[in-house]
């Protein structure tokens, strides 16, 4: 109640950030995992997935083109460019090829706990450039979505005005 209840976030895209940000300002949270949770949605292609990441992905980003270029690259410099340095495709340097080539297998290590609560095997960690480089195109298609006037969907809604992004 203290939050306004579900009226306060009643008009806002993605309601479960709205809502944290709420709560958050009540005073001090706790985030952290947990194993208790299960979605109500089936995500079984895809295409669902990527449909649910851009409905939100460019909204998260305040519809800002510099915020949207800017993870980006920040994307590729810290997940894609890795593995593709390692395997030497971005120029024949030693010292960047071993460089690079430790940075992408500290991946697994560093994703591993988060891993390992959900019982999967640490060296889905080495597939965090590919997840990236898809979220990256998700959030571009997002972008793109809101560009063309059909910003996210949701219960019906269609959000999304390209007037209202920086420039």
């Amino acid at each position: 109640k203290a939050i306004g209840g579900v009226d306060a976030i009643r008009d806002r895209l993605i309601d479960d950030c709205a809502l944290a940000a709420r709560v958050k300002r009540q005073g001090a949270i706790w985030l952290g995992l947990a194993t208790g949770v299960r979605s109500l949605r089936r995500y079984d292609a895809l295409a669902d997935v990527w449909n649910m990441v851009a409905r939100t992905a460019y909204e998260q980003l305040g519809n800002s083109p510099s915020a949207l270029i800017g993870t980006v690259i920040a994307l590729a410099v810290v997940f894609v460019v890795p593995p593709f340095a390692a395997f030497g495709v971005l120029g024949g340097w030693p010292a960047v090829f071993a460089g690079f080539a430790v940075w992408w297998g500290m991946m697994p290590l560093a994703s591993a706990p988060t891993l390992r609560l959900y019982g999967l095997s640490p060296a889905w960690g080495a597939t965090l450039p590919l997840a990236a480089f898809l979220y990256a195109l998700m959030t571009v298609s997002s972008a793109l979505r809101f560009w063309r006037g059909h910003g996210g969907a949701w219960k019906g809604r269609h959000y999304g005005d390209a007037s209202a992004a920086d420039g």
